[in-house]
């Protein structure tokens, strides 16, 4: 009979090899898998819900309570969503684009969806002092809808009605943001974050050189607002402007070790 001493070796072999506290996860994905599985898991909403979500405009005045369960049912899709923006493989989408004006995209009206939600949780968050919910949410929100439109891009241009409005959405290009995203996200980046990181009382930087606007004035949506002359185009295009020119992006990627800095450029 074997003894204890010569079993030892066979049993250590058998055992499974540590795995580093560090190794990386997710990082080789598909992040278009994970997008498809945070749609799976957007809660059913009824038709008032969608109202409150998807047709009431919030724009100027604080969120209703009610909202607050309807955010944070979207939790687990989020989650996803924040792990598909930090994978570092390719999103194939899986869409032939040959098949030109017939092909269907299931993703597309989801992604509306998707912009929405996440402007509002990020009001949501920086209401409750969550910055970091809200800049995650910013990020995974802003990765994917550059994937989604990258992908887009290659579209040859149908004329079809839907692929009117897509040209459309290609040729606004970061402006648009899909659904206006940027609209009251980035004025709560630039606000909620850039203030924090500076004591609330730093200069406000320049825009992009030939700006019409000029310098931006201290870090409030009521003076975004006036520079942008009070228009909705004209705010959004601004906004999205200065998170590619300021310094905003390096705050966020100190925060976000996970993400990639280029994703905010």
């Amino acid at each position: 009979m074997p003894n204890l001493k010569s079993l030892l070796p066979a049993l250590l072999l058998a055992l499974p090899a540590p795995i580093p506290a560090d190794e990386p996860r997710l990082v080789a994905i598909n992040p278009a898998l994970l997008y498809y599985q945070a749609f799976a898991l957007v809660p059913t909403l009824s038709e008032g819900d969608k109202t409150d979500l998807f047709t009431t405009d919030w724009r100027g005045r604080p969120l209703d309570p009610r909202l607050e369960p309807l955010l944070e049912g979207h939790d687990n899709a989020f989650k996803l969503h924040l792990q598909a923006a930090r994978s570092t493989a390719p999103c194939d989408w899986g869409y032939d684009l040959g098949q030109g004006p017939d092909l269907l995209m299931p993703g597309l009206a989801r992604s509306k969806a998707v912009a929405q939600v996440a402007r509002l949780r990020f009001r949501w968050h920086l209401g409750h002092g969550r910055q970091e919910q809200a800049c995650d949410d910013y990020l995974a929100g802003d990765s994917f809808h550059r994937r989604l439109r990258n992908r887009i891009e290659a579209w040859p241009r149908p004329a079809t009605p839907i692929a009117s409005w897509v040209h459309a959405w290609k040729e606004r290009g970061p402006a648009l943001r899909l659904a206006g995203l940027a609209l009251l996200v980035t004025a709560f980046v630039w606000v909620g974050i850039r203030t924090q990181d500076h004591g609330g009382s730093a200069p406000a930087p320049a825009l992009v050189a030939g700006s019409p606007v000029g310098p931006l004035p201290p870090p409030s949506l009521a003076a975004y607002q006036a520079a942008a002359g009070g228009s909705f185009e004209a705010l959004d295009d601004l906004l999205s402007r200065q998170l590619r020119a300021t310094a905003a992006g390096p705050a966020f990627a100190t925060h976000s070790a996970g993400m990639r800095t280029e994703q905010l450029r």
